[in-house]
């Protein structure tokens, strides 16, 4: 048989492998306990951060949606103000050709007048007459010069006659007159 100091000792062992045993559980469910929290705390934080997260992102894409748009009303601006500077191109290089001219016209002008005046004064006088058409040949040939295109010019009815009157030589040097009107 067992000895009784044998059957106290290996029931002290017991007792204490006992407490021992409910020691460590209780150390495993404070520990389990605290990690639970933890892990609460951590699901926690990443929920924030996920949800901060979110928000920026959401933030940085309105953000980019109103540069995109931004870009886009810049965009069709620059393509006006191309169109326009186009244009304005356009319109300055026909003022720059019209100004070429501008000498001539002003010749022409000072001829027309001239032969206003002259056909005023007589219509019958044929040298005031042909010195105009030598004139305005002179103007011609300056315009043509410059490849400009022949221009019409309407004459008053009661100048006709005067040209009439001229024979066919004298008016062979002189631009063509048909009718009411001549050319350039």
């Amino acid at each position: 048989m067992i000895p009784r100091t044998s059957i106290d000792e290996a029931n002290k062992h017991l007792k204490q492998l006992h407490h021992r045993v409910f020691d460590l559980e209780k150390t495993v469910h404070e520990q389990n306990d605290t990690l639970q929290s933890k892990d609460r705390a951590f699901q926690n934080k990443i929920s924030e951060l996920t949800i901060t997260k979110d928000k920026e992102i959401e933030i940085l894409v309105n953000k980019l949606l109103a540069s995109e748009r931004t870009v886009s009303i810049l965009q069709e601006e620059l393509e006006r103000k191309n169109h326009q500077i186009s244009a304005l191109q356009h319109s300055h290089s026909k003022l720059r050709r019209l100004l070429n001219f501008k000498d001539d016209i002003q010749d022409l002008l000072k001829t027309m007048e001239d032969a206003e005046e002259n056909l005023a004064l007589d219509e019958g006088d044929t040298d005031g007459l042909l010195s105009f058409y030598q004139r305005s040949n002179d103007v011609s040939s300056n315009l043509s010069g410059k490849k400009l295109r022949k221009k019409r010019f309407i004459r008053n009815e009661n100048h006709s006659a005067a040209v009439e009157n001229f024979e066919q030589s004298d008016i062979e040097d002189a631009p063509v007159l048909g009718g009411k009107e001549f050319y350039l």
